[in-house]
């Protein structure tokens, strides 16, 4: 198995744009931590007095920094419809005027050619005072952006969610700043003193659109001590102005999933190697074990198109990492190859015989061939 890298210059915090080279490489953050990562980079201890109340600046429109931007923490990336570009997220550090210190570090999209180059189009919502990290991107066929955004001042070095405000945003065809949409708000802390009630989603991550105006994503309840608790896989559902999320019943131990069946189904897998195939509008469920369970062998990551899947999985001394190939509803999965350790993630192309995956903090493209 022959890897395509992404290449990109081995400092993390490289000027955008990303140059331009014979193969692309882009940092990339472990996708097992994806529920924090783009919220990790404002999280030490402050014993600050909270404010009164915290104002959480103009929600639109974005505006532009004059700042240098240097690309990091580049994550949950997803593959265009038609196959040809990556969509993702990353993080970037705005350098004040001086150019000996960073004015803010923010959250940003943007969108990488498959076949290589920079970062294209980023868009980066960046106010004066605060924080503000764009991501887990969704782009549907017709070039909607689904995406989450948390914002707080950045004077407070609060955890999240102490001080934080979380919205989930419908953005137009191509440019998801354009006229976006407030669908839901996960989370407000007004007073820098949360309450967060163990039953309430305060987070989303790994968005993924399904059918029509229907999404995926994995729902979470992030509290002030760093915990966090998975509540399963949503199901949302998007009106004009607003989104309504239901729990998919017994999903509240996926490691993974994917969205297969053309938007009808959720594929996910747990801790003990069991696959669900779940159809969204009904919920119901049928279970398979198509990775045989051995002993220390442990999932990591799960990626579909309508009809097949790839299924990583590592051992337990995590010296390699297995690439299966599944067929949705067959009996067994057959080995397709084994990825380097450190392999997080495993993406299939939707239109040719490609993986996307990360590998120790690196995007890459891979040759594989699907069933």
């Amino acid at each position: 198995m022959t890897l395509a890298a992404f290449t990109h210059p081995p400092d993390p915090e490289t000027a955008l744009p990303i140059t331009r080279v014979s193969a692309t490489r882009v940092r990339f953050s472990n996708a097992r931590s994806s529920v924090l990562v783009a919220l990790s980079l404002a999280t030490a201890c402050s014993h600050t007095a909270p404010p009164a109340t915290i104002e959480y600046g103009a929600d639109s429109p974005f505006t532009s920094t004059p700042y240098p931007l240097l690309a990091r923490n580049v994550s949950t990336p997803a593959w265009s419809v038609d196959g040809k570009h990556v969509f993702l997220a990353f993080g970037f550090r705005a350098i004040a005027s001086d150019g000996k210190r960073a004015a803010s570090d923010d959250g940003c999209l943007g969108t990488v050619p498959a076949t290589g180059g920079s970062i294209r189009n980023p868009v980066c919502n960046h106010r004066s005072g605060y924080i503000s990290y764009l991501a887990s991107p969704a782009v549907d066929a017709s070039g909607r952006w689904l995406y989450t955004e948390s914002v707080k001042p950045d004077r407070y070095g609060y955890p999240f969610p102490v001080g934080w405000r979380a919205d989930l945003w419908l953005g137009q065809p191509h440019n998801p700043s354009a006229n976006r949409v407030r669908l839901l708000t996960l989370y407000r802390d007004d007073i820098g003193r949360p309450t967060v009630p163990p039953t309430t989603i305060n987070w989303l991550s790994d968005v993924a659109w399904s059918a029509g105006d229907t999404f995926v994503a994995k729902g979470y309840n992030l509290r002030p001590d760093n915990g966090s608790t998975l509540h399963g896989i949503v199901h949302g559902r998007i009106t004009d102005t607003a989104a309504m999320l239901s729990v998919i019943a017994g999903t509240s131990g996926a490691i993974a999933f994917a969205v297969a069946s053309g938007g009808a189904e959720v594929i996910a897998i747990d801790a003990i190697m069991q696959v669900s195939r779940i159809d969204i509008s009904s919920g119901a469920a049928s279970s398979f074990r198509p990775v045989p369970a051995l002993p220390g062998r442990k999932p990591i990551g799960i990626g579909c198109r309508p009809r097949s899947c790839v299924i990583t999985t590592t051992s337990s001394d995590s010296s390699n990492v297995e690439a299966w190939t599944w067929v949705v509803g067959e009996p067994a999965a057959t080995l397709g190859g084994l990825l380097p350790p450190g392999t997080s993630a495993a993406l299939p192309s939707p239109v040719n015989d490609q993986l996307l995956v990360t590998i120790d903090e690196t995007l890459y493209v891979v040759p594989f061939d699907m069933p």
